[in-house]
C-alpha cells in the first residue's frame, strides 16, 4: 500500500514541478546551514577525546593572574602524593609545540610533538594500533628518559606506507635519533582538541635536549570512581599552596599562583574558548532560517491546497475516505522531506569542512575534521522529516474541519485570506531579524577592516618562516643578510625586510617593562626585533632620528627605536632620540635613535600600543617573518621556497599578502558576517518568493472581484491600491513582530561584537527600509498583472 502511495505520490509532485522544487530547495538550503552548524559544533565544542571514560578526566594548571602557569617536576609529583581524589596524575605539555623531526634521509621538518609522562597513555586507557605505547620507564619526572617514540596512524600511513616493520626504525629529533616502539590508534587525536600530534616522546625528553622549559607542562587526572569533579576541586585546590611551598624556591614578592581545574572530556582547545560562543549564536540563527523554510513552506502549501480543492473534492464525491487523502498528503510530505535531507548532507560535509578550514588560523595544515557523525546525519534525517510534514499540516488541518465541501467556491475566503496574512507577516518578521544580525555584524566587520595599520599593506607579501632545528643558530650576518638581498634580487622585489613577530601578534599579554634610565615611570611595551629595511618595507613612517642599519645588528652597542605612543609616555617632551631607555626585567640599557609612527603588530584591534624594537641579534629570531615590498606581481611559495630553504637554516611554512594575514585575526568576525550574510540572503529569498507567491496566488482567486471592480470603474492605480495596502498592513505587522526578535537579539550579541557604538537604530532604519523596498519591488510584478484583469476574463476565469 505504501509503495503505491509513493508511487501516486510522486506522480502528483512531478505535475507540480514549480512547488515541488520550491519546497525541496527551500528545506534543503534550511537543513544544510543547521546540520552545518551542528557539524562544527560537534568537532570543535561538543567532540570527546577517543578515550574510556572522558568524562572521568580532568586538567589543571596553576595560573598567576591572567597567566597561564606550567608545573614544574616536583610540584606535579607533590601534588600526585598528596591527593587521594584521581586515580593517577600524568603531566602533558602545555599545548604542542613543533620540533625538527627527520624520517629516514629526508630533510628536517618541523611537526607537532606531544610530549608526556609514560603513565599517560595507561591512564588514558588508549592502546597502541601496532607496538606498544610509552611507559612509566620512558618517561619518568626525575629520571633520564627513554629515546624513544610514538607515531601517529596519519604519519605511520604517509610517511611510512603502513609498513608492518616501522617498528625499530630510527626518527631523528633535532638531531637526536629516537627508536620508534609503537603507532598510536586512528582514532586518538591527542590531548589537544586543535591539532594532532605526529609523534608522542616522553616529556622530559625536550628538556633534557634543551628543546622546552622546564615548566612547561600541565597536568592530566582521571577521578576515582566515588569522587566528584567538585571534590576533586576543593581537595587539589586546598593542598596546592602547601605543595607550592615545599617544592618551589619563590622569592617573597612573587605573585602566588592558583590551580585552574577544568573538566577534559573534550581536550584542551584554544578554538573552543574562541569560537563556542559565535557557533552557538549561528546555531541560533540556522533554527530561525529553519523556522521560516518551514512558514513559508507551510505558505505554499495553503496555495497549493486551494489549487487542489476541486480534484479533492472529486475524490471526496467518488467515496475516497478522508483517511485516504491524508496518507496522501503524508507520502507526499515524505518524499519532498527525503529529497530536502538527500541534498542538504553532503552539502553540509562539503560546507562543514570549508568553514573549520576558515576558523583555524594556525601555520600547519588543519587537521581538524568536521565529518558528519552518524548522529549528525540522522539528527538531519529527522528535523528534515519533521519539517517536511509542513507540507501535510494545512491538509490534514482542512480535512478534521467539518462539512469540508471542496466545491470551487467553498466559503471562508476571508478566513483564508487572513491566514495568508498571518504566513506573510511572520516570514517578514523572521527575514527582518536574521538580515539585521546580519547588518550588524557585516558591519562590526567593516569598522575593524576600516582601523588604521599605519603600514601600507598593498603590494606587500608576509611570509612566514620556522626553524628546520631549535638547537642550531642561523647568524644573521653572513646569512640573513645574503637572503634578504637574493630575495631583493627577484624581479620586482624592491625590498625585503625581517622580523620577529609583526603580522603574529595577536593580544597585549607578551609585554616587557620599559622606563627611562635612572627613572621610575614604567610602560608595558611590546617588543620585536627587525632588520635594518624593516620600517622602508613597511612603509612605516620615520618620525624622528633614524632607523637600524647593519652595523647596528654586528656590533656591540645596544639601540633602540620606539614607537610614538611609547615615545610620548616616557619623554613628555616629546624629544626620545639620543635618550636612554632601560628595558625588560633585567634592565638592559639601550640609546634611542629613532621613533616611527605607531603600527598594528598583527591584530588590527591593537591601536596606539606601545612598543619598541631592537636590531637583530647576531642570531636570527626563532621563527622570523620576512617582508617583501614589490610592484603588485604575485610571489608563489615555490619561488620563494628556492631562495629561503637551501640553506638549510628555516623552511617557509606559509606565503600570504599583508593585508590577508591582518584580516586572519579578523576570522570570527568574518565567519559571524559571512554566515549570518548567507542566512539572511537565503531569508530574504524564501520570504520575497513566499510573498511573491502568496501575493499572485491571491490576485488569481480574486480575479473575478477585481474584474467587477474593473467593470464599474476602477483604473489600474486603485486595483495596485488594493495590492499595496494589503502590503502595507502585512509590512506594518510583520516588522512590528520582527523589531523585538531584532533587538534581542543584538543585545544576546554584545559579547560578540567590538567595543564602540555602531549605531542600532540606523542599522535598524536601514534594514527595515531594505525589506520594505524589496517587498514593494516584488509585489509590483503581481499587481501590475492585476491591472490588466478585464470582466470577461474574470468569467472565464470561473
Amino acid at each position: 500500500m505504501w509503495l503505491d502511495e509513493l508511487r501516486n505520490a510522486a506522480r502528483h509532485l512531478r505535475r507540480a514541478r514549480r512547488f515541488t522544487l520550491a519546497c525541496v530547495l527551500t528545506l534543503a538550503f534550511a537543513l544544510t546551514a543547521s546540520a552545518t552548524l551542528l557539524n562544527v559544533l560537534e568537532a570543535i565544542v561538543f567532540r570527546q577525546l577517543a578515550v574510556p571514560d572522558p568524562d572521568r578526566l580532568l586538567g589543571f594548571y596553576p595560573t598567576t593572574g591572567d597567566f597561564s602557569d606550567g608545573f614544574s617536576a616536583s610540584e606535579l609529583q607533590g601534588l600526585a602524593e598528596r591527593q587521594d581524589v584521581l586515580s593517577g596524575i600524568c603531566g602533558v605539555t602545555a599545548g604542542y609545540g613543533t620540533l625538527g623531526v627527520n624520517i629516514g634521509d629526508g630533510p628536517a621538518r618541523q611537526r607537532p610533538v606531544e610530549a608526556i609522562t609514560g603513565n599517560c597513555y595507561t591512564l588514558l586507557g588508549v592502546r597502541a594500533s601496532l607496538g606498544r605505547l610509552l611507559e612509566s620507564g620512558d618517561g619518568p619526572l626525575t629520571d633520564d628518559p627513554g629515546h624513544v617514540a610514538v607515531i601517529s596512524h596519519r604519519l605511520w600511513r604517509e610517511s611510512f606506507g603502513s609498513a608492518a616493520d616501522v617498528l625499530g626504525r630510527t626518527i631523528r629529533l633535532e638531531g637526536t635519533p629516537l627508536t620508534v616502539v609503537g603507532v598510536l590508534p586512528d582514532s586518538y587525536h591527542g590531548l589537544n582538541a586543535d591539532e594532532a600530534p605526529d609523534l608522542a616522546v616522553p616529556l622530559t625528553l625536550p628538556w633534557t635536549l634543551q628543546l622546552q622549559p622546564p615548566r612547561a607542562m600541565h597536568a592530566v587526572g582521571r577521578l576515582r570512581p566515588d569522587k566528584t569533579l567538585a571534590e576533586a576541586s576543593v581537595q587539589l585546590t586546598a593542598i596546592w599552596p602547601d605543595v607550592l611551598t615545599k617544592t618551589t624556591q619563590r622569592a617573597s614578592a612573587a605573585p602566588v599562583s592558583t590551580l585552574r581545574i577544568q573538566p577534559l572530556a573534550n581536550g584542551f582547545s584554544t578554538l573552543r574558548e574562541l569560537y563556542w560562543r559565535p557557533l552557538s549564536a549561528l546555531a541560533g540563527l540556522a533554527a530561525c532560517l529553519l523556522l521560516l523554510a518551514c512558514v513559508n513552506v507551510g505558505g505554499l502549501s495553503v496555495a497549493r491546497l486551494l489549487d487542489r480543492r476541486e480534484a479533492f473534492a472529486v475524490q471526496l464525491a467518488l467515496g475516497a475516505g478522508r483517511g485516504r487523502l491524508a496518507v496522501q498528503l503524508l507520502a507526499e510530505a515524505v518524499l519532498i522531506g527525503a529529497a530536502a535531507v538527500l541534498l542538504s548532507i553532503p552539502l553540509a560535509q562539503l560546507a562543514s569542512q570549508v568553514v573549520a578550514g576558515a576558523l583555524w588560523t594556525g601555520e600547519r595544515p588543519m587537521t581538524l575534521r568536521a565529518t558528519p557523525l552518524t548522529v549528525t546525519v540522522v539528527l538531519t534525517a529527522v528535523v528534515g522529516l519533521l519539517a517536511s510534514l509542513v507540507v501535510a499540516a494545512p491538509g490534514w488541518i482542512a480535512l478534521t474541519g467539518p462539512g469540508w465541501a471542496l466545491d470551487a467556491r467553498s466559503v471562508g475566503h476571508a478566513g483564508r485570506r487572513g491566514h495568508r496574512r498571518g504566513v506573510m507577516a511572520v516570514q517578514i518578521a523572521l527575514g527582518f531579524a536574521l538580515t539585521f544580525a546580519a547588518v550588524l555584524f557585516i558591519s562590526d566587520l567593516l569598522a575593524l577592516q576600516r582601523l588604521p595599520l599605519g603600514y601600507a599593506p598593498d603590494r606587500l607579501t608576509w611570509v612566514r618562516m620556522d626553524r628546520t632545528s631549535r638547537l642550531t643558530s642561523a647568524p644573521s650576518i653572513g646569512y640573513l643578510d645574503v637572503v634578504l638581498a637574493r630575495l631583493e634580487a627577484i624581479p620586482g622585489v624592491s625590498l625585503a625586510a625581517a622580523s620577529q613577530s609583526f603580522g603574529t601578534t595577536g593580544n597585549r599579554e607578551d609585554t616587557s617593562e620599559v622606563r627611562v634610565a635612572g627613572g621610575t615611570n614604567q610602560v608595558e611595551a611590546i617588543m620585536d626585533r627587525v632588520s635594518p629595511s624593516f620600517f622602508r618595507a613597511a612603509a612605516i613612517p620615520l618620525h624622528q632620528g633614524r632607523g637600524f642599519i647593519w652595523s647596528d645588528v654586528a656590533g656591540a652597542q645596544t639601540v633602540t627605536i620606539l614607537n610614538r605612543s611609547l615615545a610620548d609616555r616616557l619623554f613628555s617632551d616629546g624629544n626620545a632620540v639620543g635618550r636612554t631607555v632601560a628595558l625588560g626585567a633585567r634592565r638592559q640599557l639601550a640609546t634611542v635613535v629613532g621613533v616611527v609612527a605607531d603600527v598594528t603588530p598583527g591584530d588590527p584591534r591593537l591601536q596606539n600600543v606601545p612598543q619598541y624594537y631592537l636590531p637583530l641579534s647576531a642570531d636570527t629570531p626563532p621563527a622570523p617573518v620576512i617582508l617583501l615590498r614589490h610592484d603588485g606581481r604575485t610571489l608563489t611559495l615555490a619561488e620563494l621556497t628556492s631562495i629561503i630553504e637551501p640553506p638549510g637554516h628555516h623552511t617557509v611554512l606559509r606565503v600570504s599578502a599583508m593585508a590577508a594575514q591582518a584580516n586572519r585575526f579578523l576570522a570570527r568576525e568574518a565567519l559571524l558576517s559571512s554566515a549570518t550574510g548567507l542566512f539572511a540572503a537565503l531569508a530574504l529569498v524564501v520570504s520575497l518568493a513566499g510573498l511573491y507567491a502568496t501575493i499572485e496566488g491571491d490576485m488569481i482567486r480574486r480575479r473575478r472581484e477585481i474584474g467587477i471592480r474593473v467593470a464599474v470603474g476602477a483604473t489600474p492605480a486603485m486595483v495596485r491600491q488594493l495590492v499595496f495596502v494589503e502590503l502595507g498592513w502585512v509590512l506594518s505587522i510583520g516588522l512590528g513582530l520582527g523589531l523585538p526578535v531584532a533587538l534581542a537579539g543584538a543585545y544576546g550579541a554584545r559579547r560578540l561584537l567590538s567595543p564602540g557604538e555602531l549605531g542600532l537604530f540606523p542599522l535598524l532604519l536601514g534594514t527595515g527600509l531594505a525589506i520594505t523596498g524589496a517587498a514593494l519591488l516584488v509585489s509590483a510584478v503581481p499587481a501590475q498583472r492585476a491591472t490588466r484583469t478585464t470582466m470577461v476574463t474574470a468569467l472565464r476565469s470561473d
